[in-house]
């Protein structure tokens, strides 16, 4: 029994779902948008979950565009091994974050969701590194007033 977990846990990271990692969930009309993946330059299998957004059950007749850097992918139940998902082999330009768009269309009504690059760490915590420049610039800047109060001649009354 231990020997089977023991080698159920070495092989557990090389194991992945038909599309990778989720990279975005959201909601985009009457649609809950999904996509799942691995980017890395080059051809990249990116899936799409189309779920209906009200009651949560896979939209399996829709048509499925992923469009990234100028180009259009058709994503389709071709591709994956799991039918519930759309996906397609696009290509990717560089490396980091590259802005994605699924566009959804089904018989009915549309909707479409943006992937944009998330922003750098630093641009997200630049106020909390801020905080402590800002407060030893206010200690210093105490500090010389009082020396300022301290040395100037007191006015008699």
């Amino acid at each position: 029994m231990t020997r089977i977990l023991f080698l159920l846990l070495c092989v557990a990271p090389a194991v992945f779902a038909d599309g990778g990692r989720l990279l975005v969930h959201g909601d985009a009309g009457p649609f809950r948008i999904s996509l799942f993946g691995s980017p890395q330059v080059g051809p990249n299998d990116l899936s799409v979950l189309v779920q209906n957004a009200a009651n949560g059950e896979p939209v399996l007749d829709a048509s499925v565009q992923i469009r990234s850097d100028g180009r259009s992918f058709d994503a389709t139940h071709d591709v994956p091994a799991n039918k519930i998902l759309y996906a397609a082999i696009v290509q990717l330009p560089q490396a980091g974050p590259v802005p994605i768009t699924i566009t959804v269309n089904s018989a009915s009504t549309n909707g479409t969701i943006d992937v944009a690059p998330a922003p750098s760490r630093l641009a997200t915590y630049w106020p909390y590194f801020a905080v402590v420049p800002a407060a030893v610039l206010l200690f210093a800047l105490n500090q010389y007033l009082k020396r300022q109060r301290a040395t100037r001649p007191r006015a008699r009354p």
